[in-house]
């Protein structure tokens, strides 16, 4: 009877662990499906930017009732020819010199927060920080939460989340499907009184064009609670690249 009892056990056991395996499992397909979701979207804002910027250059150049004489400017194509004569001359002695020419250094930067308080999150959800501050060459989405890596590099992120008594909450910056920094608070008190404080958590990483980073709450631990959001005190995000 005893060694039924343990194989009964054993096998109780196996199944358990299977079952958390595919948990795991489908957290994982669940974030690649947030992903495609969140990346179709922005691709949709783009195409909408695109048509934007399109209109109003057609706009302009039929007010400036330009576009039927851009080639008719008589000397143009003499001087064009002179500058390109000088660059070359130039490049040519620069080389003979010895000097090196100048490689281009690209950077992007972006800081955002959250316009209104965030109430019980939950888990494994991602945040959103809609007002925009700072960003630099747009990378940064207000609609999705989501910074998009513009080339590869190293790249410094940092997060600050104002919470008040009786929140409780993990939170992770995640690259992709992979956490790469996290930070908790829980906040209690008995006396009372109302207690605030910054839940912060500072990361650098290495990541490759396309990489999206975000802000999300834990899998597990989740959110209950307020993330606070007004003049008193900001929950933001932000991140700047520092090697490229």
């Amino acid at each position: 009877m005893a060694s039924l009892l343990r194989k009964q056990n054993e096998r109780i056991r196996n199944l358990e662990n299977i079952v958390n395996i595919q948990k795991e499992e489908i957290n994982v397909l669940t974030d690649e499906f947030s992903i495609v979701k969140i990346q179709n979207h922005e691709k949709e804002y783009e195409i909408v930017k695109m048509k934007e910027t399109i209109s109003k250059l057609l706009q302009k150049c039929n007010d400036q009732k330009a576009c039927n004489s851009v080639d008719t400017n008589e000397g143009k194509d003499d001087k064009m020819a002179i500058v390109e004569r000088h660059n070359i001359g130039k490049r040519q002695l620069d080389s003979v010199d010895g000097t090196p020419t100048p490689t281009p250094t690209r950077s992007t930067a972006f800081y955002a927060h959250m316009s209104q308080n965030e109430i019980n999150a939950g888990k494994h959800r991602t945040l959103i920080f809609d007002v925009i501050k700072t960003n630099i060459n747009n990378d940064y989405s207000p609609f999705s939460g989501i910074f998009t890596v513009p080339f590869d590099g190293v790249y410094v992120f940092t997060l600050s989340l104002r919470i008040e008594t009786g929140t409780n909450g993990a939170f992770e910056i995640v690259k992709n499907a992979d956490v790469q920094g996290s930070a908790i608070g829980v906040i209690h008190s008995d006396s009372g009184h109302d207690i605030q404080l910054q839940v912060s958590e500072t990361i650098v990483i290495s990541a490759t064009k396309g990489d999206k980073v975000f802000v999300r709450t834990h899998s597990q631990y989740g959110h209950t609670g307020y993330i606070l959001a007004d003049g008193n005190g900001r929950s933001m995000f932000a991140g700047w690249s520092i090697l490229n």
